[in-house]
């Protein structure tokens, strides 16, 4: 692209209220944020709001920096925009995350521009807390907008094709999506002697509902999410992920909630799948990783039955939500096994959980996965196999360590 500029979009949460909330603290530091930036301040305008909040900009020689603050949520929404190659933008919001106290700050950074024939024209910024971020160039915006319920996103990259994100997270991507799909799915399907009803938690993009589709003993696939507005994304734009599942006979798609659905539902279930939204606090599906909603799971599965979920990072410096997640599981549950995944678009291992009464991936070899495989007619796979399944139990040692139960000192 012919770049005219650089645009940072900051997400300062966790940050301090009083702070937030003096007009004259947040005037003063973002005039002193463009000056760390390098840059010359022209004009000032703020605003403060009843009952709170503060809005302003600060017009510099070589564009803006501007700002809306929630009090109440410890939250500060932040725009840089500069001109040119003299300034550092970046430095302006690293001032006002520490000035602010913010405790967790995101940034989306943007190459501004005129595009040229074939070349990217953005980035798309992956945060990790305020010491790593991961950047992902952006070569087409197949589709932006908000539903009902988040913001949804389908970008294609040069490396990792069309990626989904939802309220700004990573869902996946085209080029790498089948190792975490046909790990959430078939793990689990292979250890059930004979999976006829499933039932599939979240996932609107249809690939999960894809791999549990290949098992020819399925005879009803339920497929639940809150969001009819993203599976209807997904069909349109990102129709690769399932594959034509959506259309076959023995899917049934509900849209709503998936605590309700299986509260509501008549019969069980051979297997459970939640393909869910990481729980983050004001993420709609934090309550369905709680003990109680596993509770609901265990009661909605047949004898024998097995539920598998996606449970968070699988890094070893990452794993406090998946250990969580393991003992909610275990205290509902008699089985319950860990698995790990490398996604390579995720730039992270991924952790998946199985939970059952009886069943359990871990006690089956790789040659008998194998076995199962081919006498289900499951040759096109592309990641799982019986190697790859002693892979996925397999984790390194330190990580292992971290989630194995420490013994009790008498």
């Amino acid at each position: 692209m012919i770049a005219l500029g650089t645009h940072i979009i900051a997400e300062l949460s966790q940050c301090r209220q009083d702070r937030l909330a003096d007009l004259d603290l947040v005037r003063n530091a973002m005039v002193r944020a463009a000056q760390e930036a390098g840059a010359e301040v022209r004009e000032v305008a703020f605003h403060r709001f009843s009952p709170q909040g503060v809005s302003g900009v600060v017009v510099i020689a070589e564009s803006h920096l501007s700002i809306h603050t929630w009090p109440e949520l410890g939250y500060a929404a932040i725009d840089v925009y500069t001109c040119g190659l003299h300034t550092d933008p970046e430095r302006a919001c690293r001032y006002l995350a520490e000035f602010l106290g913010s405790r967790q700050m995101t940034l989306t950074t943007l190459d501004r521009g005129l595009p040229r024939p074939g070349g990217a024209f953005g980035h798309v910024l992956r945060s990790e807390g305020q010491d790593v971020a991961v950047s992902h160039r952006v070569r087409r915006e197949l589709f932006r907008g908000r539903t009902a319920f988040q913001e949804v996103a389908l970008l294609q990259n040069p490396l990792y094709g069309t990626y989904l994100l939802l309220d700004g997270d990573f869902q996946s991507a085209t080029r790498d999506e089948f190792i975490y799909h046909e790990t959430i799915v078939h793990p689990a399907m292979i250890v059930h002697p004979e999976p006829r009803r499933v039932a599939i938690l979240g996932g609107g993009e249809g690939a999960t509902l894809r791999e549990v589709l290949r098992h020819p003993s399925v005879q009803e696939a339920f497929l639940v999410d809150l969001d009819r507005e993203v599976v209807e994304v997904c069909r349109r734009h990102a129709p690769e992920y399932a594959s034509g599942a959506f259309e076959d006979p023995r899917a049934r798609l509900v849209f709503g909630d998936a605590r309700a659905f299986l509260e509501g539902v008549e019969g069980s279930f051979d297997v459970v799948i939640s393909d869910l939204t990481d729980p983050h606090p004001e993420s709609p599906s934090q309550s369905l990783f709680s003990q109680g909603f596993f509770r609901l799971v265990r009661e909605r599965l047949a004898e024998p039955g097995i539920f598998s979920m996606q449970a968070g990072r699988g890094d070893f410096l990452y794993l406090e939500g998946h250990r969580r997640i393991r003992e909610a599981l275990a205290r509902v549950f008699p089985k319950v096994t860990s698995l790990v995944a490398s996604i390579p678009s995720f730039h992270a291992n991924w952790a998946f959980a199985t939970a059952s009464s009886s069943l359990d991936p871990a006690l089956l070899d790789s040659s008998e996965v194998d076995r199962r495989l081919a006498a289900r007619g499951l040759d096109g796979l592309r990641h799982y196999d019986g190697t790859s399944h002693l892979g996925l139990l397999s984790p390194s040692k330190a990580v292992r360590a971290t989630l194995e139960p420490k013994p009790s000192r008498r």
